[in-house]
This record gives C-alpha cells, sequence and structure tokens, in this order.
C-alpha cells in the first residue's frame, strides 16, 4: 500500500497540531488476527510477500481526532468485534449502539479516503461520487450522526460459509481484513464498498440500488439483535467475496519459495493449537 502525507487533519482541518499515525482498519483487528495466527504475523492481503507487524497506518488525523475514534473503536471491540470473532463461543445477542455504527463509519471514511487518493481506474463521474460520499461520512463523524446505512453478515462458525469452504475462502472469511474502496458499476452509474473484518462483512450501497438487488441485506443498526441470524448476502456482494478470495489465490499462487518456507518455519515451531488451526478444521 502507498503512503500519502497530508498537512492537516483529514477530519477536523487542524493544520497546527502534529498527525498521528492513524490504522486504516484500527489496531485491535491486526492484533487480534496475529495474537491468534499460528506464526505471529500477518500477511498484507495485497502483497502476500510482506510480513507484517500491525496494520497499514497513515499519518492522517490530529490526536483529538485520533482520540474520537479510539474510542469508539474500543466500545466497538469490546461489544461487537470480540463476541463474534471467538473461536470458543459466539454471541446470539449483541446490543449495537450509537458509537459502535459511528465506528464502521469511521472505518469506511478511512479507507475510502485513502482509496480514494490510490485508485488509478476512476473516471471523473467516479470520483465526483467519491466527493459526494465522502463529504457525507465526514459530515456524520464531526456530528455524531448515524444517518448512514451500513448492513453486515456474520461468518457463523462451522456453517456453510456460503459454499465458500475450500482453505483459502475460510480463512478469508474467518481471518482477513481488507476492502474499503468504492467499486463503480455501470448504467446505472452506481457503487457499493466492502469492508472485510475476521468473522463480519459490512458493505454500504449507493442510493440507486433496487430493492430486489440488495435483498436479503440485513441493517446494522440500533438496539439488541441475534447477530448470527444476519447470514444472508446479496448476490453482489457474494460474488464480490468470491472475486476477492479468487483474486488471493492467485496471489498465493505466486509466493516465493522464500517466503513458503518462512511461513512453514514459523508455523512448526509453534506447537500451540492457534485461530490458525480451527480455521483450517473448518475446511472440507
Amino acid at each position: 500500500m502507498n503512503t500519502i502525507n497530508f498537512n492537516e487533519c483529514q477530519l477536523c482541518g487542524d493544520d497546527q497540531s502534529p498527525l498521528q499515525e492513524s490504522h486504516l482498519v484500527p489496531k485491535f483487528v491486526s492484533d487480534w488476527i496475529k495474537e491468534t495466527s499460528k506464526t505471529g504475523f500477518i500477511r498484507a492481503m495485497d502483497n502476500p510477500e510482506e510480513r507484517l507487524q500491525d496494520g497499514f497506518k497513515i499519518p492522517m488525523l490530529c490526536t483529538k481526532c485520533e482520540r474520537k475514534f479510539s474510542n469508539w473503536e474500543g466500545k466497538f471491540a469490546e461489544h461487537i468485534f470480540k463476541r463474534i470473532a471467538n473461536y470458543r463461543k459466539q454471541t446470539e445477542s449483541f446490543t449495537i449502539s450509537d458509537d459502535h455504527i459511528l465506528c464502521l463509519i469511521s472505518i469506511f471514511w478511512r479507507l475510502l479516503k485513502y482509496n480514494s487518493l490510490t485508485q488509478t481506474d476512476l473516471w471523473d463521474c467516479d470520483k465526483a461520487a467519491y466527493e459526494v460520499l465522502l463529504a457525507k461520512f465526514k459530515d456524520c463523524i464531526l456530528k455524531g450522526d448515524c444517518n448512514v446505512d451500513i448492513y453486515y453478515a456474520t461468518v457463523k462458525r462451522e456453517s456453510d460459509y456460503w459454499g465458500l469452504t475450500d482453505m483459502e475462502s475460510i480463512m478469508t472469511l474467518e481471518r482477513a481484513q481488507g476492502d474499503g474502496s468504492a467499486i463503480f458499476l455501470d448504467d446505472p452509474h452506481r457503487y457499493y464498498s466492502v469492508l472485510r473484518l475476521p468473522f463480519f462483512i459490512f458493505y454500504i450501497f449507493s442510493d440507486n440500488w433496487e430493492k430486489q438487488e440488495i435483498t436479503p441485506a440485513q441493517l446494522f443498526t440500533k438496539g439488541e439483535t441475534n447477530p448470527l441470524l444476519a447470514n444472508q448476502l446479496p448476490m453482489v456482494i457474494l460474488d464480490h467475496i468470491k472475486w476477492s478470495i479468487n483474486n488471493l489465490k492467485q496471489k498465493q499462487k505466486k509466493l516465493s519459495n522464500k517466503s513458503k518456507q518462512s511461513i512453514i518455519s514459523s508455523a512448526i515451531k509453534n506447537s500451540y493449537i492457534t485461530g490458525t488451526d480451527k480455521s483450517l478444521k473448518s475446511v472440507k
């Protein structure tokens, strides 16, 4: 991933305070992946050759805004993420709050902001749509307004995994983080965006999708719910997940022998049963 240099806080516009190294996807996610892995490291999804100790971050926010995001992230990690990203028992009930929704809006905003500046295949209409979307999400964050439709599905342990039961698919669904760019379609011009976290798939749509096209999307909305019942995906999102998995497979085929040997060597040294081992047991 490419580093971008900003001259001011991208949220509040403060150009006097030093910018903090902001994770595009919260640190608790990469920490969980690393702590439950067989090797003790994480691999970059866009470049599996790259072995990482931490998730990708860039100087993007001032201290005040970084703290605001960190507050939301702590609540989301404790009350939502860890209750589903759990190999022992996934909860059948959690209560979604404004802070949890704002956390997701902030993650989408960071990733969309980064991708809007690094995607190389954007047309002028795509760039205009990005600007409108980013302005809307930024306004929601600054005002604490949750008026955004975010949809989600959870990955239930030892389920049918939407028919995606090979090793790469299971590892992607249960242990990967990624995406966050706007995927544009034409005729009519519209987009969707997917955010993958371990055991979660979150996604958004532009306004001009027909209801039948996004059915059976499940809203991530305030209140108590059984997250394990959010187990269906619209075809366009499922197709995107399949595409992501196939893309990863192609990149893994190009993995150097040195990297393969490094992964095997690190795994052999770890005699403990890890999250990686438990995910591999679900492979069919």
